[in-house]
């Protein structure tokens, strides 16, 4: 099954893959909700192909979702974001590949076929090796960032941590903007989620 929230694409990659291998039987939906109700319908479904931005779930809830009504389905992210924290939150999540957009679909074909024959991790050798990084510590947060993150977590404001901080809160503002860059992460609870599942805090 594609889950991709645009349906040309969708609909073009399953053409591909049948014409690479007849023997495939895909599905193409375009929501979250849709893909759970398909997986409901159809237990024969072995392969999920995910896009992570789907108009009403996050392809991360969608993963989890989707594990928790089938525990053995295998779920292979295809994103067109080549980011390693996206990357390590999926495969926390269960999923068992990660691959961007602008691979052929011959590699996206036989990652699909190594994941069905078991091997628990897929990805790109550049993607890999900026997840290594990540997990080395290369270009995480920083001991200010690290500092104002805790004091997120214990719910203070910013013009709160800027006081106990001796800093302006323009500055404090400027560190959560790029916590969230290096994070991914769309607002404070976000942030805060995806910092714990990394160990960060």
């Amino acid at each position: 099954m594609i889950v991709d929230d645009h349906q040309m694409f969708a609909e073009a990659l399953a053409l591909t893959l049948s014409s690479l291998d007849p023997q495939l039987t895909i599905t193409t939906v375009t929501q979250g909700d849709a893909a759970l109700a398909e997986l409901s319908a159809n237990g024969d479904i072995t392969l999920v192909l995910l896009d992570l931005d789907l108009p009403d779930l996050h392809g991360q809830s969608v993963c989890e979702l989707l594990l928790q009504h089938n525990p053995g389905l295998a779920i292979l992210v295809c994103s067109a974001n080549p980011s390693p924290i996206s990357a390590q939150q999926l495969r926390a999540a269960g999923a068992r590949g990660y691959l961007t957009k602008d691979q052929p679909a011959e590699a996206l074909l036989a990652a699909a076929r190594a994941i069905l024959d078991g091997e628990r991790w897929v990805t790109t050798p550049q993607l890999r090796q900026l997840t290594e990084q990540h997990d080395a510590g290369t270009d995480l947060l920083s001991p200010r960032q690290r500092s104002i993150l805790r004091l997120m977590q214990s719910g203070q404001t910013v013009d709160e941590m800027a006081q106990q901080l001796h800093l302006s809160s323009n500055t404090v503002k400027t560190h959560i903007r790029l916590m969230y860059d290096k994070l991914d992460a769309r607002n404070r609870s976000d942030c805060l989620r995806i910092a714990e599942r990394l160990g960060l805090i």
